[in-house]
């Protein structure tokens, strides 16, 4: 049987707003071989009373993100590296040599908005890279090679970044995956050969766009419409993304993405709609494919306001 990256990307599921879009994103590190492949929250000796937080926030109607990740050859679990982000304003917590003890605590403290502890913002890109082949073999196969060669690369530049295994990302029929922090940007289909390119946008703070998974914080339509003006736009500095405007009687939403550069600024109105893709439930999966249901960008108009492009 195909792997499920090959029957995905064969269907032609777009990449563009796969990246979810939780409350709370919360990533802690944890021995890999305590890893469960189906849910980071029932991983083995997760720090006291970090359960019944999550729980009952959930409870709650809140949105949580919780993965685990290691930064070889850490296998420590007394003291641990707590990172927490708030995707839709970008609040978040960087919390190194932390006691395993006191985890819910500080999380608790993040969640109630209390001070204390640095931003991430302050600190160095995180990459997560998902090598979780207990989850799926796709992530195994190319999640693996793609953390070597990150790791290979920032090793012989000296690129100060941080990178570290991650448990699963979100779709692992994208693998592989690799989550940049702290601008929450995931991408996927990432291959060793991309390695370079991905770290040179990380660093210059744009987007590896042919890559380009989606911004949580972002609702899916949101994140389409964002990545489809990346891609028209290589040069953009900023973008900002405007909210996502039923259209009545179409089922189709209109974005407004604002695309400012050097030379001003492109206006951009992308209307995006549904469409049903092939797809696998995961590697091995005995069942047939499914059909999965995902926005696309179904056209868009421009207009632009500045000096105009020589």
């Amino acid at each position: 049987m195909k792997p499920c990256s090959r029957v995905c990307s064969e269907a032609g599921e777009p990449l563009a707003g796969s990246a979810g879009n939780p409350e709370v994103w919360i990533g802690l590190s944890w021995p890999k071989p305590l890893w469960d492949p189906e849910r980071a929250l029932r991983s083995r000796g997760l720090p006291h009373g970090l359960e019944e937080l999550v729980t009952h926030a959930e409870a709650e109607g809140r949105e949580f993100s919780l993965r685990l990740f290691q930064r070889a050859p850490d296998t420590a679990t007394e003291r641990v590296e707590l990172l927490a982000l708030r995707p839709a304003n970008g609040a978040s917590l960087w919390q190194r040599d932390l006691p395993a003890s006191q985890v819910a605590t500080r999380l608790q403290n993040f969640l109630d908005d209390a001070a204390g502890g640095a931003s991430l913002a302050a600190g160095p890109p995180q990459l997560l890279v998902c090598t979780d082949g207990r989850h799926d073999r796709c992530c195994a196969e190319y999640g693996a090679a793609t953390y070597r060669a990150l790791q290979r690369e920032i090793a012989a530049r000296d690129l100060g970044v941080q990178i570290a295994e991650s448990s699963h990302l979100g779709g692992h029929r994208f693998a592989s995956n690799c989550l940049v922090l702290p601008e929450a940007r995931l991408y996927g289909r990432l291959r060793a050969e991309h390695a370079p390119g991905l770290l040179a946008a990380v660093l210059s703070k744009r987007v590896y766009a042919g890559r380009y998974r989606g911004r949580m914080g972002l609702e899916e339509p949101r994140q389409v419409a964002e990545a489809f003006a990346l891609n028209q736009h290589r040069d953009a500095g900023q973008v900002e993304v405007g909210a996502a405007v039923a259209d009545p009687g179409s089922g189709c939403v209109r974005v407004a993405v604002a695309v400012r550069s050097s030379r001003g600024t492109r206006e951009l109105s992308v209307v995006c709609g549904k469409r049903r893709f092939a797809g696998a439930s995961s590697c091995g999966a005995e069942a047939p494919a499914e059909p999965r249901t995902r926005w696309v960008v179904l056209r868009a108009d421009e207009g632009f306001r500045g000096s105009e492009p020589a």
